[in-house]
């Protein structure tokens, strides 16, 4: 008889791991602490504490950003499904592709609070999965020949 499902595997499956980028904000977007690992994109903590986390978003991502934030907010779900990758920009001035797992802690007044997300870079993925699409592209272009060398 196989073992029971392990409730906790899907926990730890979404536990950040050690390159995750852990954020606390306030409902303004105003960064109130920042995981240590922000230095793999440049920064030194203290040097984002206090900012707005705008201020890092890719500018033809600032809508789908501040739409994922004020649905965090928003007293229904809408159901639909939510794309919360978004570029940020590293120290250097080049853009990472960053996955948010955001979620609102309560107050302990009850009411709304901060903002806890968890980002995962996704760049190497996003760059991997353009080159297949432009592959693909090639290869209806080409009829679906192979490349000859």
């Amino acid at each position: 008889m196989p073992d029971a499902p392990d409730p906790r595997a899907a926990a730890r499956a979404d536990a950040p791991g050690p390159d995750d980028l852990v954020v606390r904000a306030d409902a303004r977007g105003v960064i109130l602490y920042v995981s240590p690992s922000c230095r793999r994109f440049g920064y030194e903590p203290e040097e984002l504490v206090g900012r707005f986390a705008a201020e890092f978003v890719h500018p033809e991502d600032l809508p789908r950003f501040a739409a994922n934030t004020a649905r965090l907010f928003s007293p229904a779900p809408s159901g639909e499904p939510v794309n919360r990758e978004v570029r940020y920009r590293r120290k250097d001035g080049s853009w990472a592709w960053l996955e948010g797992h955001p979620a609102i802690l309560p107050a302990p007044d009850g009411r709304l609070g901060d903002i806890l997300n968890v980002f995962r870079d996704v760049t190497e993925r996003r760059e991997m999965a353009e080159i297949l699409r432009a592959q693909a592209r090639l290869a209806r272009r080409d009829g679906g020949r192979p490349a000859q060398a």
